[in-house]
């Protein structure tokens, strides 16, 4: 699916390092973490717009003070200090998805903040049964980490998992402990728990 040619982005800093930021109107399209510096996040931004089909020239960079991309650049600057914020206020693009991959990406947007859910219980949830694996896959192609948090979503045992964004399991790790911390613990590998 081709979207319209004119989109914004938004780069910016974070302590997780720098943020880049694709939308369309107030629906993002793209979301990249992680970034070792500003070049790193620009080229995401270039990756992440070829994947929504836009054309590169018809981007423009949101550097306003008070625009919507600002005022969610703060709020996951918030998240990443700590604030609790479900995100679930912001709209994202999921066209690109099927209905049940739709459903994971809803199903996992309600694990609150500071609880974990495995991918076969959200699968279930999905109403796919047995379907851990393409649970797994939904959210290793997760366009918007973080909106949708699929850090939250942990393997059979409480194994950590994968997680797609530089750095892998320590940011998966980090994001997880930075919420528990938040929660009144630490997130236990061991055991999958916040304890």
């Amino acid at each position: 699916m081709s979207f319209p040619a004119v989109g914004l982005f938004r780069i910016f800093p974070t302590p997780l390092g720098w943020m880049a930021l694709l939308a369309r109107d107030e629906l993002v399209c793209g979301l990249r973490v992680g970034r070792a510096d500003r070049p790193a996040a620009l080229q995401a931004v270039r990756a992440m717009a070829e994947d929504a089909g836009y054309e590169l020239d018809g981007l423009r960079q949101d550097v306003g003070s008070d625009s919507w991309a600002a005022q969610l650049a703060q709020r996951l600057v918030g998240y990443l200090a700590g604030i609790d914020d479900d995100f679930l206020d912001v709209a994202i693009d999921t066209s690109h998805r099927t209905p049940f991959q739709r459903r994971v990406v809803d199903g996992c947007r309600q694990i609150a903040y500071g609880q974990t859910l495995s991918y076969g219980e959200l699968a279930s949830q999905a109403g796919a049964a047995g379907a851990a694996r393409a649970v797994g896959n939904v959210m290793a192609a997760n366009r918007v980490p973080i909106l949708v948090p699929c850090h939250r979503v942990v393997a059979a045992g409480g194994r950590l998992g994968g997680y797609s964004a530089p750095g892998g399991r320590r940011v998966k790790q980090q994001l997880l402990d930075l919420e528990s911390g938040v929660a009144g613990g630490r997130f236990d590998r061991a055991t999958g728990a916040i304890v």
